[in-house]
């Protein structure tokens, strides 16, 4: 409806006039973030994938807060659209929460964080031009810091996300599949071209640089699919960050 269009969009929705009686809030995704890790090594070692140092896209501005410049030009806008409008990804928003913390905390190479008690409040829409925000860390428990990602006026402006971020703590390797066994419990085979179909009937346009399944396979609860980055997620010399 008009409500849901308008927040979509960004703007502020007066939810209480909408209901005349009790609310309850639910916490979405209604789904739980699976408490597995998947990484190459039994332990999470430093790389050098991306610096530590600041970026064009990514700029200390304090002791605890990062100016962000989000390019409504760039891939990882221009190729996420939901119902036609350049939404920032939920995973993107992450991302920036993992750089910030690198940026503030002075670490050096990628490491690998843990992300806890997310919470997505509002949608980052931008047009074509630069959309200026910002992620503030304030420290919490257990040596992790609270993120907030905000858009607009300095002294409030918009809350989109926040949570808790920190270094990842080391555990158990992942148990290796048996992709063998997997794939003959996935039998019916399905062509990316179809998966992006459907997504699209449902507002929701993935560009090229999204568009990283390349084939899948479907079975009773389990879904195997083949996954390939695409060389327009590879990122670029202005500080855009790259996907995989």
């Amino acid at each position: 409806d008009e409500a849901a269009a308008q927040w979509q969009r960004g703007s502020a929705v007066d939810w209480a006039r909408l209901h005349d009686g009790p609310r309850r809030r639910l916490a979405l995704p209604t789904y739980p973030f699976a408490h597995e890790v998947y990484r190459l090594g039994a332990t999470p070692a430093a790389t050098t994938a991306r610096p530590p140092e600041a970026t064009p896209m990514v700029q200390p501005v304090a002791q605890d807060q990062v100016a962000l410049t989000l390019d409504g030009s760039a891939f990882y806008l221009a190729d996420h659209r939901v119902n036609g409008l350049r939404v920032l990804p939920g995973a993107m928003s992450l991302e920036l929460a993992r750089a910030a913390h690198q940026c503030l905390t002075g670490a050096a190479g990628f490491v690998p964080v843990t992300l806890e008690q997310v919470v997505w409040l509002a949608p980052v829409v931008a047009e074509t031009g630069v959309l200026a925000a910002r992620m503030t860390l304030a420290e919490a428990a257990e040596g992790r810091h609270r993120f907030q990602l905000r858009s607009g006026a300095d002294d409030g402006g918009t809350l989109h996300a926040q949570g808790l971020v920190g270094a990842m703590r080391a555990g158990p390797p992942p148990q290796r599949l048996d992709l063998a066994a997997l794939r003959l419990r996935c039998p019916e085979l399905r062509t990316a071209a179809a998966l992006y179909e459907r997504y699209a009937a449902l507002g929701l346009d993935y560009g090229p640089a999204y568009r990283a399944v390349t084939a899948w396979q479907v079975g009773d609860g389990e879904v195997l699919a083949r996954l390939q980055r695409p060389a327009s997620a590879l990122g670029d010399a202005r500080g855009e960050p790259a996907w995989g």
